[in-house]
């Protein structure tokens, strides 16, 4: 029974590759190469879109510095007036505190019906 089988496997293989003599060199197009140069052409070339400037790789490390000198900038000049800030949130706080949550000393609304 196994050598059944191998004898089809056997016959099998040598089919498939009896029918491959026969095939010939495969030819391409002739204009084939002139297309697939052109198209990698265009694929190396920037796109026309609103971040194109953005694949140049000098100029996107330039920007990226900018961005961060930027930050680093902004987080000196608002984070070293941060103790007059907490002062002043304070005292607002408070006004507000006393304003809206005064004691009924100052309004007695639960005689005036």
């Amino acid at each position: 029974m196994s050598t059944d089988k191998n004898e089809e496997i056997e016959k099998r293989i040598n089919d498939t590759i009896n029918s491959l003599e026969g095939l010939g060199k495969a030819k391409a197009n002739p204009f084939f190469f002139t297309r697939l140069e052109a198209r990698m052409q265009e694929e190396l070339l920037p796109a026309n879109g609103p971040f194109a400037f953005l694949s140049n790789l000098k100029l996107s490390v330039a920007v990226l510095a900018v961005f961060m000198v930027l930050n680093v900038v902004s987080i000196f000049l608002i984070g070293g007036n941060s103790n007059d800030a907490v002062i002043e949130e304070e005292a607002t706080l408070e006004t507000f505190g006393e304003e809206f949550f005064s004691g009924a000393d100052q309004y007695d609304y639960s005689n005036d019906y």
